[in-house]
């Protein structure tokens, strides 16, 4: 037999809906855990320029927790790119990591450069948000170029992990992009260069012309000078 009564209706409505947060709250929680808030970023994340030109980036660890050790990798094309310079920024106002720093690796070859360090004691892990490094890049040819960054973030471990190892950070890598642009000619260029093109077409113009009007007189005064001679002639051979 059905039981139809308004208690049992709202066991039901509260047995539902209790299934669905059971169902739901673990997937949020996988969601969480797979896109964590630490990002590492090449900032601006999007640049231009003219060849000839240079411009400046930086990479910036975003909201991190706990950090102690890093490693950074950023890669370009340099057919399009050349690196001038760079700052690193490690353990400064600014930067991350809290000092003393010990900088394992620093180093630049072709167009790949690499950094390794960590924060030695009695430094404290470092919280919050910073920069590795600020690089300085020339402009050498035209075209699209990506900023490929590679990041490995490592923790401080509490006194009660066993065994007492730094364990990774889990985070998000964004890459940059650059693209080298065409240098646009200011207005008033564009019009004196018009102007002198229109003034040198008319000039040629009435050259032309001008050549023209002195070969017709010629031929004209030459045509003259036959007929006058024809004439005498005919003159001539009547008497």
């Amino acid at each position: 037999m059905r039981n139809n009564s308004p208690i049992a209706h709202t066991i039901g409505q509260i047995s539902f809906i209790t299934m669905i947060f059971v169902t739901i709250i673990p997937f949020y929680t996988l969601a969480a855990d797979a896109f964590p808030d630490t990002v590492v970023i090449v900032e601006p994340n999007s640049s231009s320029a003219i060849v000839g030109e240079t411009f400046s980036i930086n990479v910036t660890i975003v909201d991190v927790q706990n950090l102690y050790g890093l490693e950074a990798i950023l890669s370009w094309n340099s057919s399009v790119l050349s690196l001038v310079n760079l700052e690193v920024q490690l353990g400064q106002n600014g930067g991350v990591l809290n000092a003393p720093v010990y900088i394992a690796e620093n180093s630049t070859q072709g167009s790949r450069y690499t950094i390794s360090a960590t924060s030695t004691s009695p430094a404290p892990s470092f919280d919050g948000t910073g920069n590795i490094v600020r690089m300085n890049f020339s402009v050498v040819g035209t075209g699209a170029c990506e900023l490929d960054l590679q990041t490995q973030l490592y923790d401080y471990p509490p006194p009660d992990r066993d065994p007492r190892l730094s364990l990774p950070i889990a985070h998000i890598d964004v890459d940059g992009s650059f693209q080298s642009v065409i240098p646009e000619f200011p207005g008033y260029l564009v019009f004196v260069a018009t102007a002198m093109l229109t003034l040198l077409s008319v000039v040629f113009s009435k050259h032309i012309f001008s050549r023209h009007n002195k070969a017709y007189d010629k031929s004209a005064l030459s045509c003259g000078q036959r007929t006058t001679g024809e004439k005498r002639a005919q003159a001539g051979h009547a008497q």
